[in-house]
């Protein structure tokens, strides 16, 4: 059995690690108290899972170093018996800051105690620092979500392809670094259909309303035409890992529809696949006057 051990600082990325693993078939566990880690890989393995991967971090040990040591013996244990890799995510701590004060998210050390998050981090860092040691680290300073999902693939997706597809909205600019584009303004807009303007893609009524137009299905259906031609082209090149921008005019509609049926298309013959809706969740614009664009398709 393959186990993947996820640790290291908060804000550096474990649970988009721990999502990714998953969306490659991983057995996926977060927040694995240290008195269930052998207890879990055990009863796993009894029964017949291949992949784990288990998210061990300082809410794991509780801040405790005496459980950081007995987790290290248990986990050196299991190394004859078992395919073991140990990641730890850090990043530069003006960076970790930053991502906490978007978030608004506290430290999980934060207690009663009037600790800055400077001063947590440090401490989970001194906690921590004997899995550090013994691990792959990856500093994710200058990763974005995506950067981190693509990295995670190519060092552990192991055969043929793994398609990262990514609706956009235009209006915020195209993603950096894909191999293909398709623009999905051609389709028609549920945007300038009242009922369905504050929903989103997938959503069953925007769904159903781009489903009405044939022309929907023929684009779908023309796009992953496009991307089966390429993967020989790609395999030969030496990618593991294909990305693919689906972009509309707010990457709400109907880029996130397509980018989902692209994806079940796709896994339907038997390829891997993640889907990210980047600008779906975007918060809505206040709208004085709504018109038109001209590269738009309204009708």
């Amino acid at each position: 059995m393959k186990v993947v051990i996820i640790s290291g600082l908060s804000g550096a990325g474990k649970s988009t690690v721990a999502s990714t693993f998953e969306d490659m078939g991983y057995f996926t566990v977060e927040n694995v108290p240290v008195e269930f880690f052998l207890p879990i890989v055990e009863k796993l393995d009894s029964e017949g899972v291949d992949k784990v991967a288990l998210v061990i971090d300082i809410r794991s040990v509780r801040g405790n170093e005496f459980l950081v040591e007995k987790f290290l013996k248990e986990l050196e244990s299991i190394k004859n018996k078992y395919d073991v890799d140990v990641l730890f995510l850090t990043a530069d701590r003006k960076v970790l800051i930053d991502r906490f004060a978007l978030t608004r998210r506290p430290h999980p050390l934060s207690s009663s105690d009037a600790f800055s998050i400077e001063e947590l981090l440090r401490k989970e860092e001194e906690i921590l620092s004997a899995i550090r040691e013994i691990a792959r680290v990856i500093d994710t300073t200058n990763f974005s979500t995506r950067k981190l999902r693509t990295y995670i693939l190519q060092l552990f997706s192991t055969e043929g392809l793994t398609f990262i597809i990514e609706s956009f909205g235009f209006k915020y600019g195209v993603p950096r670094d894909v191999d293909m584009i398709f623009d999905a303004r051609i389709l028609n807009n549920p945007f300038y259909d009242e009922k369905l303007r504050h929903l989103v893609g997938t959503d069953e009524p925007v769904r159903e309303f781009l489903q009405r137009d044939e022309y929907t299905s023929w684009f779908i259906k023309h796009v992953c035409r496009h991307i089966t031609i390429s993967m020989s082209r790609y395999l030969d090149m030496g990618k593991k890992v294909v990305l693919i921008g689906i972009g509309c005019s707010g990457g709400k509609h109907r880029s996130v529809y397509v980018a989902d049926e692209i994806g079940k298309r796709l896994r339907e013959g038997g390829h891997s696949v993640i889907v990210v809706h980047r600008d779906r969740d975007r918060e809505d614009e206040a709208i004085s006057e709504v018109k038109k664009p001209p590269c738009d398709n309204q009708n």
